[in-house]
């Protein structure tokens, strides 16, 4: 039950921190794909967030349903990753990122918590450590999904 919880906690975490992402600015968007004008910029980020905003949780779920562990704590882990990386980046510009005082007040703990329901076996730091490394390909593929139009 206290597994469900946490999930739920990291769910909800993850939501709030993407809507204060979002009212902040949203995320910033790859300079590739950045040459669009600000309008189409707008709604690239909509568009983005609301993409991760489903299927992060439907994953979780998932991994839980099914119990796919192996996925739940990838998700988990990419998702403590986040709201780290989203710290750093507001210490070395010197200014707060949008999203980073509930990714850090909210997202890091649940994803702590949800990290600590499933075990302590050290063969598990390969599934956290694998859901840090695929973040930034699997966002790019997201970014790509975004862009494209009808």
């Amino acid at each position: 039950m206290t597994l469900w919880l946490a999930a739920i906690a990291l769910i909800a975490a993850f939501l709030i921190q993407n809507l204060a992402e979002l009212r902040g600015g949203g995320p910033p968007v790859p300079p590739f794909l950045a040459s669009r004008g600000t309008a189409a910029t707008a709604r690239l980020r909509r568009r983005a967030v609301a993409i991760v905003s489903f299927l992060v949780p439907l994953l979780l779920l998932a991994g839980l349903l099914f119990d796919w562990n192996w996925l739940v704590l990838m998700l988990a882990g990419a998702l403590a990753a986040n709201a780290i990386l989203q710290a750093a980046i507001s210490l070395w510009k010197r200014q707060l990122v949008p999203g980073t005082i509930p990714g850090i007040a909210l997202m890091l703990p649940a994803s702590i918590w949800l990290i600590a329901e499933l075990g302590t076996e050290p063969y598990l730091l390969l599934w956290l450590s694998a859901g840090v490394a695929v973040t930034a390909p699997l966002l790019l593929l997201v970014w790509l999904i975004a862009a494209r139009d009808g």
